[in-house]
């Protein structure tokens, strides 16, 4: 089955949101400043495609922003020639663009994006001057029930459109359920037949722990849809009990799902350091398949990918090193992320860490490895590493430090003295993990990276991964990447190889732990942590259990920080991040060793 998310972005049910505040987040963020540019701020300001389509543009540096991301970040763009900016940060996107519009007296007074958000596609934005709230300011600034009443009194805004804007409101604010549920109640209150909005108003109280209240609301708009597939999807979500041996997911799996996800023991956690003390992480058959040069944006690299053989498997890397340089540099491995497609990592343009360093970015060697099962490609030549991409956690930190292994014994710049780590997402994790197992690593930086596969993981719009599992499962088959069902890529990471490999419920929670840094901080070296609020992929509760746990062994401040933005997600602040990345490295890279 579809999960219903997914489903639901299919349908074309998207909207444009913004907060009007340009630099929100807590006070644990990185000493950083980010101060307006004047050559540029003549774009910055409020534009508006409508009621429910609001778009703030700030401008800072060398970018403009926009506020907030379609897809859960703040992304930054530079200015491509003309009156067009293209996207830059997180990640170059030269396909997606704003292009500003003037008068005749040469003010600004809108803009048009392309490739940014498929319903918005080609649509003039207007400059607005004027301070007139919109429907979408005012539940931005925490204020739901004016919200819901300026919506209804825009006779233009129909059913349909006011489902869509409090859809994405619940998608991409998790923070804000109570917010959601309040705005729904009044406008499903006002459109009384209309079973989207009683759906999603049920599974919106379900995200907020209101369960009781959300069987009626489902009741209700199961009664006026039968069909509706969010109403359908939680209402048998709520009524599934466990199941006997053989049947639903107990035929696929020999062990319950509560006893894969119970707390960790204390016996357990130390198997798994037991565990890695005994993993030969010796390279052999090292060989430079291929050599290139990259120009970067500050400076130009010679880089080689290196084959090399884990267990007999086959696995790739890239080095870059500064053209021309000899004595030794601090080394930054740079851990890419993992997404429900195993993509490639295309280096030509530079990785994270590069980007994050700007101008300082040939004082350091970096190590990219590709991870198993991924690709990794560099000016159109294609190498494809050996492996299970679905080993994707303790696996790939395995490849990491295997492969820094290689670059330190064929590459002489590399100082194995300074050596630090980045990574996003997945690779913030390993990030993490290396750092805790490899006391050569003394400075990592993760961004978005999970830290508990047990607890902070849950719940997922309410939902904890038992029960999204054993819906999945419910057909008495395994959770489907094929089909994208909702657990399906958990069930890839930690469940598949019951049925592959013969692995037990004992294996599954050593994989599991072996994937949790959170487990294992008191041999993390200096870390910063970066987390979104409003991440909907890696909850906000990483970061606190991430905290809780440091200020438990005496750890938080400037030796293990965590940084939470708020208004954010998945991919937090690139350019506030970035700074903050680039001045720890920098100064990390000076220091004694």
């Amino acid at each position: 089955m579809i999960p219903i998310m997914r489903y639901l972005e299919k349908s074309g049910f998207c909207v444009l949101l913004a907060a009007l505040s340009v630099y929100d987040y807590a006070a644990s963020q990185p000493d950083t400043a980010a101060k307006p540019q004047a050559a540029f701020a003549e774009y910055a300001g409020v534009y508006l495609a409508g009621p429910l389509a609001v778009l703030e543009v700030g401008a800072v540096d060398d970018y403009i922003s926009l506020v907030p991301p379609f897809w859960g970040g703040k992304p930054y763009f530079v200015k491509d020639g003309g009156e067009t900016f293209s996207m830059a940060l997180p990640s170059p996107r030269p396909d997606r663009t704003a292009t500003f519009q003037r008068r005749a007296d040469g003010a600004v007074v809108g803009l048009v994006l392309t490739n940014v958000e498929d319903a918005y596609d080609g649509k003039r934005f207007e400059r607005v001057t004027a301070d007139a709230p919109t429907p979408a300011q005012l539940f931005l600034g925490r204020k739901p029930v004016e919200a819901a009443k300026a919506a209804l009194a825009d006779k233009t805004l129909t059913a349909d459109r006011l489902y869509e804007f409090a859809y994405q409101g619940f998608l991409k604010y998790p923070s804000r359920r109570a917010d959601t549920v309040t705005f729904l109640r009044i406008v499903a209150a006002a459109h009384p037949e209309y079973a989207p909005l009683a759906s999603l108003l049920g599974y919106s109280l379900i995200a907020a722990g209101r369960r009781d209240e959300a069987r009626t609301v489902l009741a209700n708009a199961l009664r006026l849809d039968p069909e509706n597939p969010l109403a359908w999807e939680a209402s048998r979500r709520l009524g599934l009990r466990e199941p006997e041996p053989g049947k639903g997911y107990r035929a696929v799996l020999p062990f319950s799902l509560d006893a894969a996800f119970a707390p960790p023991t204390q016996s357990e956690i130390e198997a798994v350091r037991r565990a890695w003390a005994l993993r030969d992480l010796s390279a052999r058959n090292v060989l430079v398949v291929h050599r290139f040069e990259l120009p970067l944006s500050h400076g130009t690299f010679e880089g080689e990918i290196i084959r090399h053989t884990i267990s007999g498997v086959e696995h790739y890397g890239a080095v870059l090193v500064p053209k021309g340089a000899t004595g030794p540099l601090p080394v930054v491995i740079d851990a890419r992320g993992v997404n429900f497609f195993y993509s490639p990592l295309d280096i030509s343009g530079g990785v994270e860490s590069t980007t994050a360093l700007a101008e300082a970015q040939t004082d350091f060697v970096y190590v990219i490895p590709s991870m198993r099962g991924h690709k990794i490609i560099v000016n159109g030549a294609e190498f494809k590493s050996g492996g299970d991409s679905s080993d994707a956690w303790d696996g790939a930190t395995d490849d990491t430090l295997v492969f820094l292994n290689v670059v330190l014994a064929t590459i002489p710049q590399a100082d194995e003295r300074h050596i630090a780590i980045v990574g996003r997402s997945r690779g913030g994790t390993v990030a993490m993990l290396a750092g805790e197992r490899d006391g050569r690593i003394s400075l990592v930086q993760s961004i978005s990276g999970p830290t508990d596969r047990f607890e902070a993981m849950d719940p997922v719009n309410g939902w904890r991964w038992t029960e999204i599992l054993a819906d999945d499962m419910s057909d008495g088959k395994p959770s489907s990447m094929e089909e994208q069902e909702e657990g399906s890529q958990v069930f890839d990471h930690f469940f598949d190889r019951v049925l592959t490999d013969g692995e037990d419920l004992r294996d599954v929670r050593m994989r599991m732990f072996a994937s949790s840094p959170l487990f294992f901080i008191e041999t993390l070296p200096q870390t910063d942590a970066y987390y979104g609020a409003e991440d909907s992929s890696v909850p906000l509760a990483n970061a606190m259990r991430l905290r809780e746990r440091a200020d438990s062994l005496s750890r938080s401040g400037s030796d293990l920080a965590v940084h939470v933005f708020e208004g954010r997600g998945h991919d937090t602040d690139p350019y506030l991040v970035n700074q903050s990345i680039k001045e720890r490295l920098i100064g990390w890279a000076k220091a004694p060793r």
